[in-house]
């Protein structure tokens, strides 16, 4: 699927709608009760990891394959630039979806699809390693691709997306998941809970936010609202950044939007990727 041409202003504010949808503080963590070893700012820990990737792919868009010192950059990008201040950089695994967020950048850059699949797969192997979640990160990738590039915001076709999301993400039991997203139609998220048998597993995560998105394709907190119900905080942030990428800032919640500190970072790391893609549009018609 090739990165459609779009003007600036429109991939601006889909890229934006994209990253701040996705990076939505709940209420009950205000900046206040973050921990104080993160030097993060207004950011909670996952969106700094997540900025902090969005800005690492604008660094290194053209590096395929990647040069010398890519591996280690990502490395320190994800763990000290945005970790601890007490010399104690957390390298362990992550486990609560982070890692499934921090692939949501790589869904917005103006490449062909395989790369995405490689930049999520790269960062997810630096903040949890094994070859399941890297490869759900690569799916999240590839769907946030799907939503951002779609030409039609009108509708979406749902046995489609999810045709080509299980196409692209190469998983067959998420491919399996996913059939039961297509058969899903409207169902209540109750019906959904029985319907899609959730679990805590990153596939889960990701059939469970899909499944939110194409029930709410342009309405980002009814499509958090929603996986939440059925799963975790992770599988709503996931479909409210699907959402929020195939309808841009506008259908985003004014809460969302409130912390304007907050916003701002999040959004110029939005803005960043919207003008390499604007760039590269130019590029090749001019």
């Amino acid at each position: 699927m090739a990165f459609i041409d779009q003007p600036l202003a429109r991939l601006r504010d889909r890229s934006r709608g994209c990253l701040v949808a996705a990076l939505h503080r709940p209420g009950q963590t205000p900046a206040a009760r973050l921990p104080t070893t993160w030097p993060t700012g207004p950011l909670d820990q996952p969106a700094a990891r997540v900025v902090a990737h969005a800005r690492h792919l604008v660094a290194h868009a053209d590096a395929c394959p990647e040069p010398p010192g890519y591996i280690e950059d990502l490395m320190a990008a994800m763990t000290v630039t945005w970790g601890r201040t007490d010399g104690q950089a957390t390298r362990h695994p992550v486990d609560d979806g982070v890692h499934l967020l921090c692939a949501v950048p790589a869904g917005l850059l103006p490449v062909p699809l395989n790369d995405l699949g490689r930049r999520a797969r790269l960062v997810s192997a630096v903040l949890r390693g094994d070859p399941p979640a890297q490869q759900a990160s690569v799916a999240v990738a590839y769907a946030v691709a799907l939503a951002y590039r779609a030409q039609n915001t009108q509708n979406i076709d749902r046995l489609d997306f999810c045709y080509r999301l299980a196409q692209l993400g190469g998983d067959g039991v998420l491919a399996d998941r996913l059939a039961r997203v297509a058969a899903l139609g409207q169902h209540s998220a109750a019906e959904a809970t029985v319907h899609l048998s959730p679990d805590t597993s990153d596939r889960c995560r990701i059939s469970v936010a899909t499944a939110a998105f194409l029930r709410h394709p342009a309405r980002p907190a009814a499509a958090a609202a929603f996986a939440a119900a059925v799963a975790d905080p992770a599988s709503a942030r996931i479909a409210a950044a699907l959402a929020g990428a195939y309808s841009g800032t506008t259908a985003l919640p004014h809460g969302w939007l409130r912390d304007t500190t907050r916003t701002s970072i999040v959004s110029d790391a939005a803005d960043e990727l919207a003008a390499l893609a604007s760039r590269r549009q130019s590029l090749r018609t001019g």
